[in-house]
């Protein structure tokens, strides 16, 4: 039985990722690869028509299956087999490979997730510029407000170490207790 296999990919390089297998009983029989194959550089193939080694007609079941190198976290891809019986002159067979890319989620990071309360908080000072002013005033009192009180409440404390005589220092001082110690008998 000769068997003929015409092989369609939306490009060229998912076409040579590809490798044709040819089973029998769940063992391999054949293999093509097709990156192996002379291709002509002038234009870009898409499709590619392979020509296996002749079966014996014998009436077993083989699968024709398509396997490719591309990495299943790029891309979603199914090959679907094909199964026939060697029991012809002849066997043709269609095998399509087409590829979708991965939409990574893993994309956006968290960074992405800040942004958009960020640029709804913008969005709502730009609008109301008016009361985000006075907001914006009120917080800058309230602060100034603080800052005032701080620096007279140290210069409070100043003052009062400053009206402390040397006596009433050493009153602050804690005193340390010693113990004599007593000499040794030898």
């Amino acid at each position: 039985t000769d068997l003929t296999v015409l092989v369609e990919s939306d490009t060229p390089e998912h076409l040579r990722s590809l490798k044709a297998k040819l089973y029998r009983d769940e063992v391999v029989v054949h293999s093509m690869r097709l990156s192996d194959l002379k291709i002509t550089p002038t234009f870009a193939l898409t499709s590619v028509v392979l020509a296996f080694p002749p079966l014996t007609p014998d009436g077993r079941t083989y699968t024709l299956q398509l396997e490719s190198s591309l990495s299943q976290a790029s891309y979603t891809y199914s090959t679907q087999p094909v199964r026939f019986k060697a029991d012809s002159s002849f066997r043709s067979a269609r095998l399509a490979f087409f590829p979708q890319p991965r939409s990574h989620d893993s994309e956006l990071s968290h960074t992405s997730y800040l942004v958009v309360p960020l640029l709804a908080v913008l969005t709502l000072l730009f609008y109301n510029q008016t009361a985000a002013l006075r907001c914006f005033e009120l917080v800058n009192s309230c602060v100034a407000s603080l800052a005032a009180a701080r620096e007279n409440n140290t210069r409070a404390h100043h003052t009062q170490d400053a009206g402390l005589s040397d006596a009433d220092a050493l009153l602050v001082e804690p005193v340390g207790n010693k113990r004599k110690s007593k000499p040794r008998k030898t």
